[in-house]
Order: structure tokens, then C-alpha cells, then sequence
């Protein structure tokens, strides 16, 4: 792979002999220590994890803790609050369901039981090959089939555990559910419609579902199935201004990390292992 760059952060910065020392020594001192540091190596799914061997090994830096930012640059950083024995990452995988029949006709489906066609599970397996070397703690799907079926088909490989959280469900858009993009134009003006969900009441369920997910799955590894209208709201939340707008694909690929008390969109509507995106 390419070669390490070290930058300067908040504190001191390791250079490369360092590393490797790291790497060479911990094997006898520390497995844990030892697994953080092949994960520097291997440019992958991180975790933190207190080293306190190193200040043993290296005593002149003084140093509590390691931060790997996700960002793949390589910093020693100092910890303003000792008490904390790491920093915590949650990533979650937020991915669309496959295409229905109703995505295909331009139909909006809102929470409306749509189950996935054919290219929809094409689009699921896909996904399944691209994410099944990952490290992966758990799959998270909404109760509506197309997500669910989804989420199952991405998990045939893995064999997570897998929890329903309907925090995320679809977006309900009341009397729009069902209509093509032409009957909603001839019959409504702009995007709304009786009995359509607030988009005030959308975030705050969004919301109740991301701390339901800090509280029970910490510095773990998440793979979301959800849909469209969710994962526009959070990316908005996150990431776009509100004015803007991101035509979200079927089985697309979207990065939300958490650390040091904030959310983070690390990439969003990634396609590249679709064959065929859909609608």
C-alpha cells in the first residue's frame, strides 16, 4: 500500500521507526496493544484501545493514549481527561434497501409494505459480496420487507445478530403513498400531503434511534438497512445543507461515524459495487 504519513496534531508526533517498534515489541507485551497496532497496518476497521505499555517502552513521550483518525492520517495525541481509557468510534453502514416495484414506476412508497423485486436482491447481494469481509458487529433493519429482506441477504455470509429498530423506518408521506411522480405533481403542489409525517417528528425519531445505538452498541460496527427519505434526513442532519438535494440509489452505501460527542458523514451514496444502481 502506500507509505504512512505522520502529521502533527495536539501533542507530539511518532515517526515511523516508532511504529514499527510499536508494532515489534508489543507482540510480547500486550495482544490487545499488539491487535491495535496491526490495525494501524492494515488501514481498517479501527478500534482504540489504552496502551499503557508504551509509556513504559518510550518514557520520554510521555504520552497516554494512541488516536488513529479515521481519516487514515497517524497522530499521537494527547488526552485532556485521563480518566478516559480510549477514544470511542461508532461506525455505522447506512444502506438503502434494493429496488421495488413500486421504486421502478416512480412510485412513492412512504411506509407502505413494498417487498424487493428482482434487481432489488441482485442489488442486496452485491452489497453481501462488497461488505461480508468487513468486521462487522451487528445488522440493524427496519420491520417493512424490503429492508428486512435486504439486511438478510447482506447477512447470509456474516451470520450477525439481528435487531429490527423502527427508529428508521420510512419517512409515512400519508395520501402520497402509492402515487407516481406525475399523479402526485397533477394532484399536489410541492412535496406535501395530508397526513404526511413532520419533518420535525422524522428527526426526532432519527434521532432517538442513533442514541439508542450509542447506548447499546459503543466503539462497535454497524450495518444499517434503511431508506431513502431516512438516510436523506441524516445526511442533512450531518453532512448537506438543507437546500441541497442527493438523489439517493438503491443499495447505496453511505459512512456515519461517531466520535468525540459528534456525528460525521464519511461518504455517502457510494455505488461502485453496484452493477446496476436502481431508482
Amino acid at each position: 500500500g502506500s507509505p504512512l504519513r505522520f502529521i502533527k496534531a495536539r501533542g507530539p508526533t511518532i515517526n515511523k521507526l516508532t511504529f514499527v517498534l510499536c508494532k515489534i515489541t508489543l507482540q510480547a507485551v500486550d495482544q490487545d496493544s499488539h491487535d491495535f497496532i496491526t490495525g494501524v497496518f492494515r488501514n481498517d476497521g479501527f478500534r482504540f484501545h489504552k496502551i499503557p505499555s508504551l509509556a513504559i517502552l518510550f518514557p520520554c513521550m510521555r504520552f497516554r493514549n494512541l488516536l488513529v483518525p479515521i481519516d487514515r492520517r497517524f497522530v499521537v495525541h494527547w488526552m485532556k481527561t485521563p480518566d478516559r481509557g480510549y477514544i470511542q468510534l461508532t461506525q455505522i453502514c447506512l444502506i438503502r434497501h434494493g429496488q421495488t416495484d413500486w421504486n421502478k414506476a416512480g412510485r412513492l412508497q412512504g411506509q407502505t409494505n413494498i417487498p424487493l423485486n428482482e434487481a432489488g436482491r441482485k442489488q442486496a447481494s452485491e452489497c453481501r459480496d462488497h461488505l461480508s469481509g468487513g468486521d462487522w458487529d451487528v445488522m440493524i433493519t427496519t420491520s417493512l420487507d424490503r429492508a428486512k429482506e435486504t439486511g438478510e441477504i447482506i447477512n447470509e455470509k456474516m451470520g450477525l445478530p439481528m435487531e429490527v429498530m423502527d427508529e428508521f423506518m420510512e419517512r409515512g408521506f400519508g395520501e402520497g403513498e402509492g402515487l407516481t411522480r406525475e399523479e402526485r405533481r397533477a394532484s399536489y403542489e410541492g412535496f406535501d400531503f395530508p397526513g404526511m409525517e413532520t419533518e420535525n417528528d422524522l428527526t426526532n425519531r432519527i434521532m432517538a434511534g442513533l442514541a439508542a445505538i450509542l447506548q447499546r452498541y459503543p466503539d462497535k460496527r454497524i450495518l444499517l438497512v434503511s431508506h431513502g427519505g431516512v438516510i436523506a434526513a441524516v445526511l442533512k442532519l450531518f453532512h448537506l445543507n438543507a437546500q441541497q438535494e442527493v438523489k439517493l440509489f438503491n443499495g447505496s452505501i453511505n459512512h456515519l461515524h461517531y466520535s468525540e460527542d459528534s456525528w460525521q458523514v464519511k461518504g455517502y451514496n457510494v455505488i461502485d459495487h453496484l452493477s446496476g444502481p436502481g431508482a
